[in-house]
């Protein structure tokens, strides 16, 4: 089975979209705690 190059590109960029969908919150989080851990 051959998967068009179009197809493969697009299933990436999306890949790649939910992955920074499901970091993103994560490094807020991680900012929040080094903020807090910076006042004291």
């Amino acid at each position: 089975m051959v998967v068009p190059t179009l197809e493969y590109y697009r299933f990436n960029c999306y890949k790649l979209l939910f992955y920074k969908l499901w970091e993103f919150p994560h490094f807020l989080k991680l900012q929040k705690i080094l903020c807090y851990l910076k006042k004291y």
